[in-house]
């Protein structure tokens, strides 16, 4: 065997070894935040910034009782959604949250007079309110729900829950079946990060995906990709791909292809990326917020509070 053939041999060998470590860095990534959500113990933060855009809320309702529907309402379409979920066994907490552009209705009923159209859209910047608008929930040992919203406007700050400033816990029910084994607020958030968990742990019905792909993009993230085995009856296509980098899930992209009851071809994307993935819970969010106060009516033999 001459040195030519020896050093393409070699060369060969080299480059199937290098495979080989990205497709198992690849794996073992994929398994490590796999891991992470069976554990129970986590902290996830991310944006989604591809949100679907919200059907509701295109009309304009008058005093007179006049509707008007209009083609495009700039003050209700959703704007990239941010979204905290971190665990500690069966207590945990979920926020998602969004920028919101609404009419100022006390500058309104001022300006439009008592039998004007106040709903209808201001012009002027300073009729419009812009605030940040959160829904949150925490679950405290898997027996008490508090459900409340936090509405940040500049540095005011407002929580409401049953009122505005108190929250009452809904006992946890049992008898009735989630779509996913873990919610994580956003809805497509929730459905991607489900997606990489064991079938074994999934519900009846739920799409299956299989791996088809790894590797290492030129700026040095890894990532995953997988194809549903048994996508929706009007899907044609639908795929994940999931990016890491040092074995962190950073990235993820989806896209479906699907029939609409037309019968034309149409098709959705999907961007989610994270700013952290870890194996640790946050304990501040255990916690009911300042301003929030929890008046839950509790047997005595109960433990409440904050």
């Amino acid at each position: 065997m001459n040195f030519i053939n020896k050093f393409v041999i070699l060369a060969v060998c080299f480059i199937s070894l290098a495979l080989l470590q990205t497709t198992t860095a690849c794996a073992d990534a994929l398994d490590d935040c796999r891991n992470i959500i069976l554990s129970n113990v986590y902290t996830i933060k991310y944006e989604n910034s591809t949100p679907p855009t919200r059907a509701a809320m295109k009309e304009k309702q008058t005093m007179l009782g006049k509707m008007e529907f209009v083609d495009t309402n700039p003050y209700t379409m959703y704007q990239p959604t941010t979204g905290i979920v971190t665990a500690r066994g069966t207590t945990y907490y979920i926020e998602t949250s969004s920028m919101m552009r609404m009419p100022n209705m006390s500058l309104m009923y001022k300006s439009a007079g008592i039998m004007g159209q106040i709903a209808s859209i201001g012009k002027n910047t300073e009729e419009v309110r812009e605030y940040e608008y959160a829904t949150c929930k925490l679950v405290r040992d898997d027996k008490e729900e508090f459900i409340f919203t936090r509405i940040k406007e500049k540095d005011k700050i407002e929580y409401t829950g049953r009122k505005k400033g108190k929250v009452e816990a809904n006992r946890m029910k049992r008898n009735f079946s989630a779509a996913y084994p873990y919610d994580f607020g956003d809805r497509e958030v929730t459905r991607l990060l489900n997606a990489m968990l064991p079938n074994d742990d999934k519900l009846e019905g739920t799409v299956i995906y299989e791996r088809v792909k790894s590797g290492t993009l030129s700026n040095g993230l890894y990532y995953v990709d997988l194809k549903a085995v048994n996508p929706s009856s009007n899907v044609i296509f639908d795929a994940i791909r999931y990016y890491f980098s040092e074995n962190k899930l950073v990235k993820i992209e989806s896209g479906q292809y699907y029939r609409t009851a037309e019968g034309k071809l149409d098709g959705t994307r999907s961007i989610i990326n994270f700013t952290e993935f870890s194996n640790t819970a946050e304990e501040k969010y255990f916690q009911l917020p300042e301003g929030l106060e929890d008046v839950t009516k509790r047997d005595k033999n109960q433990n409440g509070g904050n």
